[in-house]
C-alpha cells in the first residue's frame, strides 16, 4: 500500500570547520626566527660566521613554508625577504670590519708628530702662514692638500713608521752624474731633483721589516713624478732592501726627475709607510 503523504525534506545539519588557509604555519615562524638570528650574528663582530650559516637556512625553509599547501604564508613572506636582504646587510658589516683590519694593520691613519726644522725667517714665516690660513679656509688641514703643505723637517708617522723629510736639492744633476756614470740623464726639459729622507721602525716586528717609505713629486699642474721614472743609484741611495727592528732607522736619498722650469713650485708626496696616507711637504 503506497502512501500518498508528500515527502519532507529536512535539512542536513553540517559543522563548518576551520578554513584551511588560516592554519598556523610553524615552520615559516622558524624561518622567520632564523632569519632575524641570522641577520644579528652577522651583525656581530667574532660572531659572522654562525649569521652566514643561518641566513642560507632560513631562505630554504621559508620557500618550503611558501609551498606548504592550507598554510598561512605572510610570516613565510617576512622571511624570504629578510633572508634575502641579509646577506646584503652581513656583506656592509663584513666589508667594514676587513676595512679596520686593513688600515691597522698597515699601520692605521697617518699623523705629523713633530717638526725638527729650523726657525724660518719672519717673512717666510708670514707668507706660509698667509697660504695656511687661505687652504685651511677650503677645508685642507696642514699636509692634506697640495696647497698646504707641511714644512720640511716635519715627522710623518702611522701605527708602524715614522718618515722624516730631511732636505731637498733641487739641484740634483751633478750629484746624479757624479755618484755613477751609468746614471740615466733627467731627460729634455727635466732636472733632478734629491730629496733626503729618514725612515723610521715603530713596532716590534720579530722579523723585522724593510723600509718602504714612498716619496713621490707632485707637479703645480697635478703630474705625479717618482723615483722609479729614472734608473738612477746615488751614493748616499736610500736603502731600501736592508731589514731594520724596532727603534732603527734607515736615512738617504731618492732622485726624482721633475720639470726644470717648475722644480720649486711642487710639493712632495710622502707616506710613512708604502700602504699609509700620503701627506704633502714643501720642497723649500
Amino acid at each position: 500500500m503506497t502512501s500518498n503523504m508528500p515527502q519532507q525534506d529536512y535539512p542536513t545539519s553540517t559543522q563548518a570547520g576551520p578554513d584551511p588557509a588560516s592554519t598556523r604555519n610553524t615552520l615559516a615562524i622558524i624561518a622567520l626566527i632564523t632569519a632575524v638570528l641570522g641577520v644579528v650574528f652577522s651583525c656581530i663582530e667574532g660572531a659572522l660566521i654562525v649569521g652566514w650559516i643561518l641566513l642560507p637556512i632560513s631562505f630554504v625553509l621559508s620557500i618550503v613554508a611558501l609551498v606548504t599547501k592550507n598554510k598561512k604564508k605572510g610570516m613565510a613572506i617576512t622571511a624570504l625577504i629578510i633572508s634575502i636582504v641579509g646577506p646584503i646587510i652581513a656583506g656592509v658589516f663584513f666589508l667594514s670590519v676587513v676595512g679596520e683590519s686593513v688600515d691597522e694593520a698597515f699601520g692605521g691613519e697617518t699623523s705629523v708628530s713633530s717638526s725638527s726644522a729650523g726657525e724660518k725667517a719672519p717673512a717666510e714665516a708670514g707668507e706660509d702662514k698667509g697660504k695656511g690660513d687661505k687652504a685651511a679656509a677650503q677645508g685642507g688641514e696642514a699636509g692634506s692638500i697640495r696647497e698646504n703643505p707641511l714644512p720640511i723637517g716635519v715627522t710623518i708617522e702611522n701605527n708602524d713608521w715614522a718618515a722624516t723629510v730631511n732636505s731637498v736639492n733641487l739641484d740634483g744633476d751633478d750629484i746624479v752624474a757624479a755618484a755613477n756614470s751609468f746614471n740615466e740623464p733627467a731627460g729634455e726639459g727635466k732636472k733632478y731633483i734629491i730629496v733626503n729622507i729618514t725612515q723610521t721602525l715603530k713596532n716590534d716586528a720579530p722579523e723585522g721589516r724593510m723600509p718602504d717609505a714612498s716619496v713621490e713629486y707632485v707637479s703645480p699642474d697635478g703630474v705625479t713624478h717618482n723615483s722609479f721614472d729614472s734608473m738612477v743609484t746615488l751614493e748616499n741611495q736610500f736603502d731600501s732592501l736592508t731589514t731594520i727592528y724596532k727603534g732603527a732607522s734607515v736615512t738617504g736619498d731618492v732622485a726624482i726627475a721633475v720639470p726644470a722650469d717648475t722644480a720649486g713650485e711642487g710639493v712632495l708626496a710622502i707616506r710613512p709607510g708604502m700602504f699609509g696616507d700620503k701627506k704633502f711637504v714643501a720642497v723649500k
